[in-house]
């Protein structure tokens, strides 16, 4: 993914993706996880560990895994045990996994619990990410901004061909040519920007390198949108609400409505 993505402004909690208007995520004071004082090597403390192979059936040492696969959990050979390019496996605390990168810095007990907190979270990501764009056929997309099509869901979808892409303080939700940042394109950068499968530039982490800025971009992008085009979108059903809520109330977290819908050609 290289300069593309935005892995490490996530971890930090600041400078990636567009900020909601009226909305700040105070890194002094919100949670931290991957970039707290447990983790000084920051990238390389999850990604870059060693751990020792074993034969399966002498318990005899074969090699040092040093991490160059910059995986922080690498899928392993089932024969022996050696970490695989391939990263397909699935994400359980079995032997199909090393969860030493998880477990290194002491945040985890087990691989157990790192594998708990991994589901929670993508599917914590899933969850909000489809409420502003959920490409429900990937081979129907255009190929090009704003990507989606009518047959995908979320409220993003909606504004584009169901309110057919509304104008608010004269500012179109969608238009590629008029050199402003609407709150429509901007959730949409940050939902291609965090979600698992929009954008093959994407973080990339499942919500993992930080957990609490992934919650409250996304709520907060949801937030912005549902204030500015209430006029065009159905409300949020009381779970996603909830969840949105939660997001936005996270330690160090603030965010308002905007004061009017008129929006501000300069952004």
């Amino acid at each position: 993914r290289g300069a593309h993505a935005a892995q490490g402004p996530i971890v930090l909690g600041q400078g990636a993706g567009y900020i909601p208007r009226n909305f700040a995520y105070d890194t002094a004071r919100a949670y931290t996880s991957h970039a707290s004082l447990n983790n000084p090597r920051l990238c390389a403390g999850c990604h870059v560990n060693s751990f020792q192979v074993t034969d399966a059936a002498t318990g005899a040492f074969v090699l040092t895994s040093v991490g160059h696969l910059f995986s922080p959990d690498p899928c392993l050979d089932p024969t022996t045990g050696e970490p695989v390019a391939d990263n397909s496996c699935a994400y359980t605390p079995s032997s199909t996994r090393n969860w030493t990168g998880c477990l290194a810095a002491g945040c985890h007990a087990s691989a157990d619990v790192a594998s708990s907190a991994l589901i929670a979270r993508r599917s914590l990501t899933a969850n909000l990410a489809d409420q502003l764009w959920n490409d429900i056929n990937p081979t129907l997309n255009s190929g090009g901004a704003p990507y989606m099509d009518a047959g995908d869901a979320g409220a993003l979808v909606t504004l584009l061909f169901t309110a057919g892409n509304p104008s608010v303080g004269g500012i179109q939700a969608f238009n590629a040519n008029d050199n402003v940042v609407s709150p429509a394109e901007g959730a949409l950068f940050n939902v291609m920007m965090l979600a698992e499968d929009l954008y093959d530039h994407n973080d990339g982490s499942y919500g993992v390198h930080n957990p609490f800025y992934y919650q409250a971009l996304l709520a907060a992008s949801i937030a912005e949108v549902q204030d500015v085009y209430a006029a065009y979108l159905p409300a949020l059903k009381p779970e996603v609400k909830a969840l949105v809520e939660q997001g936005l109330k996270l330690p160090g977290v603030t965010y308002a409505p905007p004061a009017s819908t008129k929006l501000s050609a300069a952004r």
